[in-house]
């Protein structure tokens, strides 16, 4: 237990040096961020796929030709031989309508191609939850157009697709990520670009954004974290650390819990939950309710399942399932007032629902496993967020109010 004082102590100094340094950074403009200035910063399609799709074709407006995706196609250990001289690249790339059997069709975030059948296909994953059968339908078009082709699936870290992506089926995919490839090569970006300083400070600009994202720390203050926590004097207490690792997330939840649950304080709200949601067990909802305002309904927040395809999301729902029944001529009279778009209104959700995302609704807190989700637990953001952003606009707008007086005609 003493070792395990003494690593956390001399990291928590690590962490003070990393904070004064990002503080300092901004003191000299050095935090000064376009794509975050313009609320872009993890929009997938606006954003990364076209920005990627920039840099590596070769007829960019970045003058360095086949320089960037030579770069790319070594960092993602491609073997194809592409023909240079005709090579296209190109974002949401139209592959038809998706059928009634959802296999075919859609489009492909990233796609590099030339006119003897090569193809990169990449499917561009910031945020967004897998879609059903995309990573299928996308190696069906592959093989339909007869293409040598490389199927890339991106994310910020490098896990697999998730069963609904694939169909199940064993697919010939390679992950790659953010992290590792795509900052390795923005780096050597940076570097062919030495001599085009507006190319070269707009890819730095890019970087930041996404160690941003990834909340990536300065590489001293990196490195000297990694050296301490597994030198000889501390390694044990870092394998103790990394051994609870669930526990310790386990930990953060309930302490979340317990901010949901001043915040229903504030606002005169009963609070109930399902102790089961900290260990991300499915169907575990909590729920925000106030019995003299609403007999049946309430703010939930909760998830059927805990994976990549499922999260945490959120609505007003019967405290009492299918109890009151709402026609859709009632749920009609409730248009003007459907908050959340994401999922369709129905007489569970009569304002529709939506995924627990993030600020200007894009980011990742649908999912409670996640890293940045739990650092956003630890330190209040989430629960503000779900004060002002849900709770406070459910209140103001008295909804809980309205779909009780129409179900209770």
């Amino acid at each position: 237990m003493e070792h395990i004082s003494e690593l956390l102590n001399k990291i928590r100094l690590i962490t003070v040096r990393e904070n004064t340094l990002c503080k300092e950074k901004e003191k000299r403009g050095e935090n000064f961020n376009i794509f975050s200035i313009l609320k872009l910063s993890r929009v997938e399609v606006r954003l990364h796929s076209a920005f990627i799709v920039e840099l590596l074709n070769p007829k960019g407006a970045h003058g360095l030709k086949d320089k960037f995706l030579r770069s790319f196609l070594t960092i993602v250990n491609s073997d194809i031989d592409f023909d240079f001289t005709s090579i296209h690249v190109e974002s949401e790339f139209v592959i038809g309508q998706v059928n009634d059997n959802g296999d075919r069709g859609g489009r492909i975030d990233i796609i590099i191609m030339d006119k003897k059948n090569h193809a990169i296909i990449v499917e561009n994953k910031i945020d967004a939850i897998d879609q059903p059968k995309q990573l299928l339908r996308y190696h069906n078009y592959a093989k339909e157009q007869k293409y040598q082709f490389l199927l890339l699936y991106l994310t910020k870290d490098g896990c697999t697709a998730c069963d609904i992506s694939t169909d199940k089926k064993n697919l010939d995919y390679a992950c790659i990520s953010y992290r590792k490839h795509i900052l390795a090569w923005l780096e050597h970006c940076v570097e062919l670009s030495s001599c085009y300083p507006l190319v070269r400070e707009t890819l730095r600009q890019y970087i930041i954004n996404i160690k941003n994202i990834l909340y990536i720390m300065d590489t001293n203050n990196l490195n000297k974290l990694i050296e301490v926590a597994t030198s000889d004097d501390y390694m044990e207490a870092t394998l103790t650390i990394l051994g609870n690792q669930r526990e310790i997330q386990k930990r953060i939840r309930q302490k979340f819990i317990e901010q949901l649950k001043e915040v229903a304080e504030r606002h005169d709200l009963m609070f109930k939950y399902d102790n089961e949601i900290c260990d991300l067990k499915g169907d575990c909802w909590i729920h925000f309710h106030n019995p003299k305002v609403s007999a049946n309904w309430s703010i939930f927040i909760g998830a059927y399942k805990h994976n990549h395809t499922n999260g945490v999301y959120y609505g007003i729902t019967q405290m009492i399932y299918n109890k009151p029944h709402l026609t859709k001529q009632r749920l009609s009279e409730l248009k003007p007032f459907h908050f959340w778009t994401e999922g369709e209104p129905s007489s569970d959700l009569p304002f529709g629902w939506s995924y627990l995302r993030g600020k200007d609704g894009i980011g990742d807190w649908w999912d409670w496993n996640n890293n940045n989700t739990l650092r956003d637990m630890a330190n209040d953001t989430l629960a503000q967020y779900i004060e002002n952003e849900i709770i406070i606009p459910v209140l103001k707008n008295k909804l809980l109010q309205k779909i009780e007086k129409l179900s209770s005609k």
